[in-house]
C-alpha cells in the first residue's frame, strides 16, 4: 500500500514564490506550492491536515471522499485509506510514532490505525460519559488533545490512550486545541477572548484576541497552532492568518483572500514541517497551500 506514486499524474500547482506578508518580526512568508488532490483525484471536501515531523509525511482528512490521504513533504502522494479500512466521515487526523488516529463526525471515540491501514484500537473516555471529538492534536511527547464537540469542552490523554484531564470553562464552543511543551491551547470563537492558553496541568494562564466589534480584529477563529518558536498562529476563516507571540501579542497576518496561487480561500486548519514551512489547508479552495517562512 505504501508504494511512491511519483510517477502518477500529480494534480500540483507550482508558482514562482511571492511575497504575502512581512511581519513586524522580519519573517517573510513566501508561496511555494499547492496540492489540489491524490493524482487525479481532487479533494472532494478536505477538513483536517496534520504534518508528521519525524517521518515527513502529510495527512489529510478528506470528509468528502471518506479517506485519508497520506502525502510527502513535496506533495507527492504516498497511500490513501477509506472505506476498506472502515473510514466514514473522517474529521480530523494525527499520527505518532506507528499510529495514525483518526476523529470521525458522529463518532463516540477516536479510531486508531496502524502504517498499514489496520485498526489498532479506539480511545474513548473509560467508561466517563461519552465524548464526541472533533480536531485533534498529538503533542511531540504522545499526549493526545481532542475537542469534545458536546460539551464543549478539550479532553486530554497520554501516549498509551488513558483519560488524564478534560479542560472545560464557559465557552460557548470550542473550535480547536493544540499544544507545545508546557502549555495547552483552545480556540473558544464566541467568548471574550478567544484564544485560551492552559499550562500542562489545565490550569488557565491567560487569554487573548477578540471578534471584530468586541474589542479585536478576528472574524472567524477555526484553528490554531504553535511554531516552533512558540508563536501563535491563527486561521480566520474569512480574513486569513494571524501570527501572536507567546504573550498574544500580534507579529504579524496576511489577508491575500481569493482561489488564486499564494492567496487563501476559506482556510480551516494550518501546520508545520518544524523548519521553515507551513502548510495551509483550504476548505474553500479544496487544496493545501504550501509557504516557505523566511527571515
Amino acid at each position: 500500500m505504501r508504494c511512491l506514486l511519483k510517477c502518477a499524474v500529480l494534480i500540483l500547482t507550482l508558482s514562482l514564490p511571492s511575497a504575502l506578508w512581512a511581519g513586524e518580526n522580519g519573517v517573510v512568508l513566501r508561496y511555494v506550492f499547492s496540492i489540489d488532490g491524490f493524482g487525479k483525484d481532487r479533494f472532494e471536501s478536505p477538513t483536517g491536515i496534520f504534518i508528521d515531523r519525524s517521518k515527513g509525511e502529510i495527512y489529510i482528512a478528506d470528509n468528502g471522499a471518506h479517506e485519508v490521504l497520506i502525502f510527502d513533504l513535496k506533495g507527492y502522494p504516498l497511500y490513501r485509506l477509506g472505506k476498506k479500512q472502515g473510514i466514514k466521515n473522517p474529521f480530523d487526523i494525527a499520527a505518532h510514532k506507528d499510529r495514525i488516529y483518526l476523529s470521525e463526525e458522529g463518532s463516540a471515540d477516536i479510531k486508531i490505525f496502524n502504517y498499514r491501514g489496520a485498526q489498532a484500537g479506539r480511545i474513548s473516555t473509560n467508561g466517563k460519559e461519552k465524548f464526541y471529538p472533533g480536531q485533534i492534536y498529538i503533542s511531540a511527547g504522545g499526549n493526545i488533545y481532542a475537542v469534545d464537540k458536546s460539551k464543549p469542552s478539550a479532553v486530554v490523554f497520554n501516549a498509551q490512550g488513558k483519560f488524564i484531564m478534560e479542560i472545560s470553562g464557559k465557552f460557548g464552543s470550542v473550535a480547536d486545541v493544540s499544544a507545545d511543551e508546557g502549555r495547552i491551547y483552545l480556540v473558544t470563537p464566541y467568548s471574550n477572548r478567544v484564544i485560551q492558553v492552559y499550562d500542562s496541568s489545565g490550569h488557565r494562564l491567560m487569554g487573548f484576541e477578540a471578534l471584530d466589534g468586541q474589542g479585536g480584529t478576528l472574524a472567524l477563529p477555526v484553528a490554531a497552532k504553535p511554531d516552533k518558536d512558540g508563536n501563535i498562529w491563527v486561521v480566520d476563516a474569512l480574513h486569513g492568518i494571524a501570527i501572536y507571540d507567546k504573550d498574544g501579542r500580534e507579529l504579524g497576518r496576511f489577508s491575500e483572500y481569493g482561489k488564486e496561487k499564494g492567496q487563501v480561500f476559506f482556510p480551516i486548519d494550518i501546520d508545520f514541517d518544524g523548519s521553515n514551512m507551513v502548510y495551509i489547508l483550504e476548505k474553500g479552495a479544496k487544496r493545501v497551500s504550501v509557504f516557505r517562512i523566511e527571515r
